[in-house]
């Protein structure tokens, strides 16, 4: 009789395990997503974020701030998601940062072109004359 018992059991058993492990890992608290948020943070610094895209920069920072109170507080779910919205936004104002940059040297390129085209004497298609 036990042993019908625990033959029915058998099929069941790794599907049983599985998501105890997976359950399991869902509480362990999220090192690698505050490690990741807190590294597209820093990249986004260095891009001058917080110059160019600051309100993204401030979200992200926030949103990190808070996922790493929610880790301490050991709510390892709702700091997994914070942190992984803290990435999304750090990386958001890496992109507009470095947008903001590239337009800026573009309008520096385009101001120095038009500086030496007036700094050229008559048309600047003309053919200069041989001596």
């Amino acid at each position: 009789m036990i042993l019908k018992k625990i033959t029915r059991l058998v099929p069941v058993l790794p599907l049983a395990l599985l998501l105890l492990s997976a359950s399991a890992i869902a509480r362990d608290k999220p090192d690698a997503q505050l490690a990741l948020a807190k590294a597209a943070l820093d990249e986004a610094q260095r891009s001058y974020a917080v110059q160019y895209a600051p309100v993204d920069y401030e979200q992200a920072r926030a949103k990190l701030d808070a996922a790493q109170r929610a880790a301490d507080k050991r709510d390892y779910d709702h700091a997994r998601r914070l942190a992984t919205e803290a990435e999304a936004d750090a990386k958001v104002a890496d992109v507009r940062a470095r947008a903001a940059v590239a337009e800026q040297s573009v309008s520096q390129v385009q101001m120095s072109v038009g500086t030496m085209q007036q700094g050229m004497p008559g048309d600047p298609d003309a053919v200069p004359p041989r001596p």
